[in-house]
């Protein structure tokens, strides 16, 4: 993978204000994502993210993180890597990072290898409460990727049992929620429990 951002993928680096910028925060999806932050700009909803990198405004790791995002949605896959192997670099202890790091590599990579690895690190350090649902999605995806339905299933309804106090905390755990329910479809069906995958 590239080391170095392309400088010609910036253009659509921008964050919503005050959360990340996913497609369940962006008006009318699905549409580009240009054209979904432009509308957004319209609306006065949009700060571009070069101006928050500074690690004043944003701690740098949460700027890369959230930029790692936007890569995501503008479908430029290697970049999103790249500012998440660098937001590593600079907060290697932090939970969160790590995570969302590793079900980055399965969900658009299938890297079990390194998502194995960051997720065991994470494991090392204190988790919360409200973290330890989404380390356990992730563990529950892995296990999915490695072949091995009936732990991704155990795995992921303990995620669902933990992530529902906090389902409505916010709308971007309701959407971790929604795809939790995906993958454990996913896994009843790797066992052929196809009336529990509908």
């Amino acid at each position: 993978l590239p080391g170095e951002l392309d400088p010609e993928v910036p253009t659509v680096a921008y964050c919503c204000k005050g959360v990340s910028a996913t497609p369940a925060k962006l008006e009318n999806w699905p549409m580009t994502a240009e054209k979904a932050m432009a509308r957004q700009a319209k609306l006065g909803t949009l700060t571009r993210m070069v101006d928050l990198g500074d690690g004043v405004q944003m701690q740098q790791w949460l700027y890369l993180a959230r930029l790692a995002e936007v890569y995501v949605i503008a479908k430029a896959l290697n970049q999103a890597t790249v500012c998440y192997e660098k937001a590593v670099e600079i907060a290697p202890d932090n939970v969160t990072i790590l995570v969302d790091f590793a079900v980055n590599l399965l969900q658009h990579h299938r890297d079990a290898r390194r998502a194995r690895k960051l997720l065991e690190k994470a494991r090392t350090h204190a988790i919360g409460d409200m973290v330890e649902p989404f380390v356990i999605n992730a563990e529950g995806i892995l296990a999915l990727e490695e072949g091995d339905p009936a732990s991704a299933k155990r795995l992921l309804e303990d995620s669902l049992a933990k992530a529902k106090p906090y389902e409505r905390a916010n709308a971007l755990v309701g959407a971790v929620i929604d795809r939790m329910h995906a993958y454990l479809a996913l896994a009843n069906a790797g066992l052929a429990d196809t009336a529990t995958a509908e």
